[in-house]
């Protein structure tokens, strides 16, 4: 098995919830003379399967890169004692057992899950632990219904999303763009307080240059 191989069988495994398997694949290959890119992949796959400390060796491969920024951070966080206490109280009950609202936000619903669509079989879920003031997302090995999608939109959870899928394809990408805090204070300075960053002209032209340069 070359180490491509491996990281292909292990994202497979992991989608199927073999967290023992994408391990074992990964193990069989010396990942450290990758690609960068490859063993981004790989110290990721490697926390996702529960490998906390080949995690943190393979990110230290990677430099101080923003992969292995998040990495060390998401694992030095930990999950919480129990990730059920999300929300605390009742709204630790599973969105899934709530129906969609009302009639007027199944729209919404559909709209979110047509572009911002990513894997269907499993979501994260946000966790916040108010003792130790530290919080992060953990697995919810369950379907991304709609009524998931619905409590998130009406803030009664918050969920994060897997756009990787097993194939290697994403559902979408996002760009974000930010000003500085000084450059937003200088144009607010001059523009108003409640100017939003679409009006730094510079930063509006390349917006529109990347909306022309993306696929129709």
């Amino acid at each position: 098995m070359t180490p491509r191989d491996a990281l292909v069988a292990a994202a497979n495994a992991l989608a199927k919830g073999d967290a023992e398997g994408a391990l074992c694949a990964l193990r069989s290959v010396d990942l450290a003379g990758e690609e960068p890119d490859a063993r981004e992949l790989a110290t990721l796959l490697l926390a996702e399967a529960g490998d906390d400390a080949g995690a943190r060796v393979m990110a230290g491969t990677l430099g101080d890169g923003p992969t292995a920024s998040a990495v060390r951070a998401a694992l030095a966080a930990g999950p919480p004692d129990d990730p059920a206490d999300v929300d605390g109280g009742e709204d630790d009950e599973p969105p899934d057992a709530r129906p969609v609202a009302a009639a007027h936000g199944e729209e919404a619903v559909a709209l979110f899950s047509r572009f911002f669509g990513g894997r269907r079989d499993l979501y994260a879920r946000q966790w916040f632990d108010e003792r130790r003031g530290r919080g992060g997302y953990h697995p919810v090995e369950q379907p991304l219904t709609s009524a998931v999608v619905a409590a998130h939109l009406a803030g009664r959870v918050t969920v994060g999303q897997y756009v990787l899928h097993p194939d290697a394809r994403c559902s979408f990408a996002v760009i974000d763009l930010d000003l500085s805090a000084s450059a937003m204070a200088e144009l607010r300075s001059t523009e108003g307080r409640a100017l939003s960053a679409l009006g730094h002209a510079p930063l509006r032209a390349f917006s529109a240059r990347v909306l022309d340069a993306g696929p129709r």
